[in-house]
């Protein structure tokens, strides 16, 4: 039965998916020319009404000055209302992602099993366990970040980071050139915290934990420096040990003498934990250069630049007059299959030029750093690498955006590495 119901005795119902009523201006001025054509869904509800179906044509009603609009009075349950706003926006018009989401875990909270709501809505119960994993993010930033261009496949990555905080702080960079970058290196320094944790557990065994080294009056000597349970040293026994910690590693003493041996050896394991950290940065930008390359389909409008670019690189390779050589096998991974050159006719060949152009001018020990003697020790000194950066510019010739840390690091903006003054 239709009846008219004032305006403003029915208000929106408070679970209703979607949020947004988006732009009621056209629909505001056919209600003024037509009135309302279809009824409203209502509920009773504390001597009023609750909408459970036109919410936009409730408040596009009211800015055309209508008092009254006509209305189908229901008796639904709780779950009932929320499964018919449900459907009936989908079916209307598509949900937010998180307005999904919202709309899913509301209907988990009551009651209904990711089976019964799966049935009821038409979605995946994977698809459902995903949407509803997505409300532990920060809601704004969440929004924000669709609004750039962040996919689903973005956002659910970011689950694979423990930490809450750190989880929403990289979400703060979904859909901008740098969340590939920084969901990486926050992956990679939880993975560094576990394997620190571990190793501490150990070490802390047989012991002593020191803020500083200087705290020490006895004599004591450098053991090791270890960032992982497998560089864990074999105490002995009757001996007394301690040792120090930062971020990336922990240091362990004993009891003795110390001597220039073992200062040393101290400064070569420091040394080499640098040289791998800069190693993992050169290798995480190559990652990234590679995966860009890896994933590129563009050649309609890109190709004609990369085959100059392929003729050029080709050219100053076959002029070369000293040896060298490239791993071709990571032809191999670029094109994701185990004999490239046995199946060159199944890519286009502005595919496969793009991939030696990488394998001529790119590899994972690319930097722009080197180790230097001061006349007293090795220093990582910054050198300006032309061949990074023309490969760099090429890239971005094609579309390629570079992240932070990767023009920090070209340009020698980087932990540990000495950049000389301009003279």
């Amino acid at each position: 039965m239709i009846i008219s119901v004032n305006v403003n005795a029915i208000l929106n119902h408070e679970n209703n998916p979607r949020k947004d009523m988006g732009d009621l201006s056209e629909l505001t001025q056919s209600i003024k020319k037509n009135g309302v054509l279809q009824p409203l869904t209502i509920v009773p509800y504390k001597g009023m009404y609750k909408a459970v179906i036109g919410h936009r044509r409730l408040e596009a009603a009211k800015q055309a000055g209508l008092e009254e609009v006509p209305c189908e009075v229901k008796d639904l349950s709780e779950s009932e209302q929320l499964n018919v706003m449900m459907m009936e926006n989908m079916m209307r018009e598509a949900l937010t992602t998180y307005e999904e989401a919202k709309g899913f875990q509301m209907m988990l909270d009551l009651g209904k099993s990711v089976e019964e709501v799966s049935d009821e809505t038409g979605f995946s119960p994977t698809t459902i366990r995903k949407r509803t994993k997505l409300l532990g993010l920060d809601e704004k930033k969440f929004k924000e970040s669709v609004q750039r261009g962040a996919t689903l496949d973005d956002l659910l990555k970011l689950d694979k980071i423990e930490d809450t905080v750190t989880r929403n702080a990289v979400l703060a960079t979904a859909g901008t050139p740098d969340f590939n970058s920084k969901l990486n290196s926050a992956l990679d320094t939880e993975r560094r915290t576990r394997k620190l944790i571990e190793a501490e557990q150990e070490i802390g065994k047989y012991a002593k934990l020191i803020e500083n080294r200087a705290d020490i009056t006895t004599p004591i000597k450098y053991v090791t420096c270890v960032n992982s349970t497998k560089g864990v040293p074999v105490p002995i026994d009757g001996v007394q040990y301690y040792y120090t910690k930062n971020d990336y590693a922990i240091t362990v003493y004993m009891d003795g003498d110390p001597d220039e041996i073992a200062e040393n050896k101290r400064r070569e394991e420091e040394q080499r934990m640098i040289r791998e950290y800069l190693r993992d940065r050169c290798l995480s930008a190559y990652n990234l250069r590679t995966t860009f390359i890896k994933n590129f389909g563009n050649f309609r409008k890109y190709g004609k630049a990369i085959t100059k670019a392929y003729l050029e690189a080709s050219i100053e390779d076959a002029s070369r007059t000293s040896w060298r050589s490239f791993d071709i096998s990571l032809l191999d991974t670029m094109l994701g299959v185990e004999d490239a050159k046995a199946h060159l006719e199944d890519f286009a060949p502005e595919k496969v030029m793009l991939c030696m152009i990488s394998l001529y001018h790119d590899s994972p020990s690319a930097s722009s750093w080197s180790d230097a003697w001061n006349g007293t020790e090795y220093v990582h000194r910054y050198e300006q690498n032309d061949k990074l950066l023309k490969f760099y510019q090429f890239l971005m010739s094609i579309g390629y955006q570079p992240s932070k840390e990767e023009i920090d690091f070209c340009n020698g903006d980087i932990d540990y590495v000495v950049k000389e003054a301009a003279a």
